[in-house]
């Protein structure tokens, strides 16, 4: 009899124990989910924030073949005054590799001006100054260089490739050695446009949600029939070579979604009332991989005050999936990081996330 009881209390306490583990197991779970798999300080390879221009679209990008390029400011050269000289403002450059190791690393100076935009490719990268286009190995070389490009310049999603806005044509660049290689004369029905988008092979123009938006595809060797499409209401980016990913907000609801170039709505994803949407989410603000369905995008947090006013209080990114309507991933960040971008691999099984000068890659589940 006291055996049986015994017995009883045994299988209790184990079953008890079993639950605990189990629920410690998901705890750890959670919390390994916002743990970096790589984890960098740019401070340690020179990187310094200053006020020499830090804000660098596509600062990080992972490449298809899954390895990761970021730029960040350094240390200017020159004079300690002005009378010995403009200081030089500096950019450092790292290629990583999937397990975290420094492929390459170089610093670039320049006479004047600041690196606006960084289009990185396997074998080295394009950067856009505010005077020229200059293409570089991936030890800081220059190989090319293209003054007073235009505009407006876009890469396609590979790096191979830029795209380059003119008042009558659309060109399209060899990104290696900044050759031409097409022009893709305007629509004679758009007298003007916004901004040029592209992926890989789709181009598109947008002026205003109050005109179609006007799109072609990039193969060369074949005359470009323009095409048009309902433009979004608001802020907009490319996803993948057959879709638009848009914000949408009414009086009473705000949504992300991703639209087919037919006109239909493939995927949308409500965002909760305690959030609000970035105006420039779309197209610098967020990191896409449509072949996995998955964007990350910044949100602000919204708290309602005492009287009634919707204050912002705070900021995150979220690791969405399209397909699944759930998020895999939110972290905490700034808009007053001076340096924040992030980028999803093609894949969408790694996200890179860059905070000031700290870069750290995500693991995310499949």
């Amino acid at each position: 009899m006291e055996a049986t009881k015994f017995s009883r209390i045994r299988r209790l306490i184990t079953f008890s124990l079993a639950i605990a583990c189990a629920f410690c197991s998901s705890q750890n779970l959670l919390a390994d989910s916002t743990k970096p798999a790589v984890q960098i300080d740019l401070g340690v390879y020179g990187g310094k924030i200053s006020k020499l221009g830090s804000r660098i679209d596509h600062a990080v990008v992972i490449l298809p073949d899954g390895t990761t390029w970021v730029t960040f400011p350094v240390e200017a050269e020159g004079g300690l005054s002005h009378r010995e000289g403009p200081l030089s403002p500096g950019f450092g450059f790292l290629h990583i590799s999937l397990a975290g190791k420094v492929i390459s690393q170089c610093t670039w100076h320049m006479v004047s001006g600041a690196v606006e935009n960084f289009f990185p490719r396997e074998s080295g990268f394009t950067i856009r100054t505010t005077t020229s286009l200059l293409s570089l190995d991936s030890d800081c070389k220059l190989k090319a260089e293209l003054v007073s490009p235009g505009v407006g310049v876009e890469a396609t999603s590979d790096g191979t490739r830029l795209v380059i806005e003119g008042d009558k044509a659309i060109r399209v660049l060899e990104s290696d050695s900044l050759l031409n290689q097409d022009s893709i004369e305007l629509p004679g029905s758009l007298p003007r446009y916004h901004r040029a988008f592209v992926w890989n092979q789709l181009l598109m123009l947008r002026d205003s949600a109050a005109s179609p938006c006007y799109w072609t595809t990039l193969s060369s060797g074949h005359p470009h029939v323009w095409r048009t499409v309902s433009c979004p209401e608001e802020t907009m980016r490319l996803f993948g070579d057959d879709a638009i990913i848009s914000s949408n907000r009414s009086t009473s609801s705000t949504n992300i979604s991703v639209d087919t170039l037919q006109g239909g709505r493939s995927h949308v994803f409500s965002v909760a009332t305690t959030m609000k949407t970035d105006a420039s989410m779309f197209p610098f603000d967020s990191c896409l991989s449509p072949e996995s369905g998955r964007a990350g995008i910044f949100l602000f947090d919204q708290k309602r005050s005492w009287t009634g006013a919707e204050n912002i209080a705070g900021e995150h990114v979220d690791v969405i999936d399209f397909r699944k309507g759930q998020t895999l991933l939110t972290l905490p960040v700034t808009e007053y990081d001076p340096l924040l971008n992030c980028s999803l691999s093609r894949n969408g099984k790694t996200f890179a996330l860059l905070r000031g000068l700290n870069l750290s890659l995500f693991d995310l589940p499949d």
